[in-house]
């Protein structure tokens, strides 16, 4: 492959998203993630790549074989699907596929990573290495969460992409810092009337497109910290102990009044019927009007 030349190559000094030189299959462009962006690329052929990004860049291989660099970084790294490349802001990413690929940029906001880096270091003192060919699990998972969520075809989750950041960020720290966080660990849970706190929060707000950093300022923590807790405390994280709230709340509300699914829908925070008839499905193994037939 590198012999013969790659038959698409794209090259720019910096750039804030990869799809500013490639067309992506898909992205997170419209998502209300804060501090965090997604998109899914796929090339039929050979391709090499010349650039540095503005924010921390993660690139997970879903498929195909090639080479990375950093110039000045030391050598080569052959990678494959399942390899994940860590690339801090600035600093100038070169790679090569074989033949056909496909890979899932994400991009990481600095603020989102200073926040992250509050729990336990200077926000001046992160310096993230770079990794060509990480074969790192969680991050390999995270990735592969965001790629389910980007092609589910359902209305995005706030919640959901604003936990995966900050999951993503806390790793970078406690992982590739070259001066690592330390995040304490909690026993326990969260206290049961933060925990009470949280839930009366969500329960008054089903309708609302809510924020990570609402609820975690809202029992005085970190967002981080919070979802970790939250976690230990009932099983699940945030976003999907909302959701499952909603859909209770639809039940109720089916029941009491047979409302009408797009006024249900509406009241509850979901885009429209379908939406909602979606999730109900996920979540009971029922449509709506399942439900109601089975009482």
């Amino acid at each position: 492959m590198e012999g013969k030349g790659p038959q698409s190559i794209f090259r720019a000094e910096r750039v804030s998203r990869l799809s500013e030189l490639i067309e992506p299959a898909e992205s997170s462009a419209d998502y209300p993630w804060e501090g965090l962006a997604v998109e899914l690329f796929r090339a039929d052929q050979p391709t090499a790549v010349r650039v540095s990004f503005e924010d921390y860049y993660l690139a997970a291989i879903r498929e195909g074989t090639g080479v990375a660099w950093t110039p000045g970084a030391g050598r080569r790294r052959e990678f494959a699907a399942g390899d994940v490349a860590i690339v801090p802001p600035g600093a100038r990413h070169h790679a090569i596929t074989r033949g056909p690929a496909a890979a899932i940029s994400v991009y990481i906001k600095p603020s989102l990573v200073e926040r992250a880096a509050a729990i336990s270091l200077d926000p001046g003192s992160i310096e993230i290495a770079p990794q060509l060919a990480s074969g790192d699990r969680t991050l390999q998972a995270l990735t592969l969460s965001l790629e389910s969520e980007l092609q589910n075809g359902l209305r995005p989750n706030r919640l959901f992409g604003e936990a995966l950041g900050t999951a993503l960020a806390s790793h970078l720290l406690t992982h590739y810092a070259v001066k690592r966080a330390v995040v304490r660990e909690y026993r326990g849970g969260m206290p049961r009337h933060l925990l009470r706190r949280t839930i009366d929060h969500m329960q008054s707000n089903l309708g609302m497109d809510l924020r990570l950093s609402e609820l975690a300022e809202n029992v005085q923590m970190s967002p981080w910290h919070f979802c970790r807790m939250f976690k230990q405390s009932t099983g699940v994280p945030p976003h999907q102990y909302l959701m499952r709230e909603r859909i209770e709340a639809a039940k109720r509300m089916l029941v009491k009044s047979r409302s009408n699914l797009d006024a249900i829908a509406a009241t509850l925070g979901f885009a429209d019927q379908s939406h909602l008839i979606a999730v109900f499905r996920r979540l009971t193994g029922l449509t709506p009007r399942q439900f109601i037939n089975r009482r």
